[in-house]
Parts: C-alpha cells; sequence; structure tokens
C-alpha cells in the first residue's frame, strides 16, 4: 500500500497526521534555531510561531483536497469559502465570542491570580489572530469538518473536531505558560 492509496483510504487520519506534524516540525525546529531558550523569546517570536500554526493546517489541507478531490477539489476552496451559509449576526457571534470571553477570562485571572495575566493590546497581533483564524479554518472547516460530517451527526462531528483542536490549543498553551512563569519567576 502506498502512501496515495493510505491518504485516498484515510483523508482525516492524513490531514490531522500532516496538520499536527508540519505545525509542530515547523515549531520544533523555529524554537531549535533559538536554543529552545523560552525565557528569551520576544513577541515576534511569538508571532511566528503563530504563523506556523495557521500555515500547517491550512496547507495541509490544500494538499490532500488536492491529493484527494484533485482540481474539483481546488476549483471548490475559495467558493466554499466565500459562500456565507447563516446571516450576519451570527457571524458577529462567531468572530466576537472568543475575543469577548478571552478579555474576560484573563481580566478574571489578572485581578485574582496574577497582573501576569492582564489583558494587552498590539495591533499586528490582532491582524496576526484574524489572519490565522481564517487560515486555519481552510483546514479544520473546509477540508475536516465536512469529512466529519459525511460520517457522524453535528455533535459527534463537533466533539471530535473540538478534541483533535483541543490537544494542538492544549500543547501550545502549555509553552505559552511555562515561558510566563520563567520570565516572572513564578512557578
Amino acid at each position: 500500500m502506498n502512501i496515495k492509496s493510505i491518504i485516498q483510504r484515510h483523508p482525516l487520519v492524513s490531514y490531522f497526521a500532516l496538520a499536527y506534524g508540519t505545525t509542530w516540525s515547523a515549531i520544533l525546529i523555529f524554537l531549535a534555531s533559538k536554543g529552545f531558550q523560552l525565557a528569551t523569546l520576544q513577541i515576534q517570536d511569538g508571532l511566528m510561531i503563530f504563523v506556523m500554526m495557521f500555515l500547517g493546517p491550512s496547507t495541509s489541507a490544500l494538499v490532500l483536497t488536492a491529493a484527494v478531490d484533485r482540481r474539483n477539489g481546488l476549483r471548490e476552496v475559495w467558493p466554499g469559502l466565500m459562500r456565507w451559509q447563516v446571516g450576519l449576526p451570527w457571524y458577529a457571534v462567531a468572530l466576537l465570542t472568543v475575543p469577548v470571553l478571552t478579555l474576560v477570562i484573563v481580566s478574571a485571572l489578572s485581578a485574582l491570580i496574577s497582573p501576569v495575566y492582564a489583558p494587552s493590546f498590539r495591533v499586528i497581533g490582532i491582524v496576526v489572530g484574524l489572519l490565522a483564524g481564517g487560515f486555519e479554518e481552510i483546514g479544520w472547516t473546509g477540508f475536516a469538518t465536512p469529512r466529519l460530517l459525511n460520517k457522524h451527526t453535528w455533535l459527534i462531528s463537533g466533539l471530535i473536531l473540538g478534541l483533535v483542536l483541543v490537544a494542538i490549543v492544549a500543547i501550545g498553551q502549555q509553552r505559552v505558560s511555562r515561558t510566563l512563569q520563567l520570565r516572572t519567576g513564578t512557578s
């Protein structure tokens, strides 16, 4: 069995493996170039890691779309991203829920636990965050979600995708938390 037939038979597993593999390989290579000195990472280093985190899923989705669905699949990527299937208020909910919840949570953490959690805003961070979210969705909702929905209910599909995403976010958050601890001298 060659790699192409494995991808054809198991596109979701292939996607998750490729998305994680490319993302974390790139991040580890980048961190190796910094001598794994997490305490010395600067804001621009964090932004670079963020870029790697959205390029892995989006690039993997495009590569696998070409492998599985060929040209027809690639032709559908852009129109699929531009097809709005709910009203504008739902997009506001989708775009604002996480930032508002994040602001509330970090504000509470800052007040109750440590000022290290105090929210700060950088325009470049907001721009990179919006780009990351948009590009990442090429993979998660453009490639993985439709394939999950073909086999499972929306609830099971959401749970599967949520568990997969939690793994990547948890690993990243653990690294960020550890870096903050090293910088502030807390443990």
